[in-house]
Order: structure tokens, then sequence, then C-alpha cells
């Protein structure tokens, strides 16, 4: 997010609801299904396929998710960005 300019958004909006983290079961597989993506690709990246975590984050943040109709979370994130400047 500091790479885009946005970091306020972490600050304001992302930071201080990490003091608490729950687990629980989700009702939409379609989410389910995106995470477990994420997580695959990660892995393969991390593995030593791309390089740096830091590459690794970025790539991942520009992969098509179904359950945000194969919009990427970069995009997601730079859109509720601009809906809140």
């Amino acid at each position: 997010m500091a790479l885009d300019g946005i970091e306020d958004i972490w600050e304001k909006r992302i930071l201080p609801l990490t003091d608490s983290v729950a687990i629980s079961k989700t009702t939409n597989r379609s989410v389910l299904a995106s995470m477990n993506d994420l997580v695959i690709h990660a892995y393969y990246m991390i593995a030593g396929v791309v390089g740096p975590n830091l590459l690794v984050s970025v790539r991942l943040n520009k992969t098509p998710m179904g359950a945000m109709k194969y919009d990427n979370p970069r995009e997601a994130i730079m859109k509720l960005a601009a809906e809140n400047k």
C-alpha cells in the first residue's frame, strides 16, 4: 500500500483492527477458493520461482480473484481508497 501511496488507508482502517483475530467458517465458497488460490500461488512463488518477498507480495496483489468478480486485491483497495478521499 505504501508503494501505491495509500498507506493512510492501512493506518486508519486496517491496523486498528489487527488486535483481534477471529477464525470462523466461511459461508461463501468462492471466497474460500480465492484464499486457497492465493496460498498456493504464494507457496510456489516463495519456493524460488519469483524471488524476494516484496515481489511475491506485489504479484499476489495483482492476481485476479473469482470472489471479487476477477478483479485483483490491489485494484479493489485502490477503488476503496479513491472512494474514501
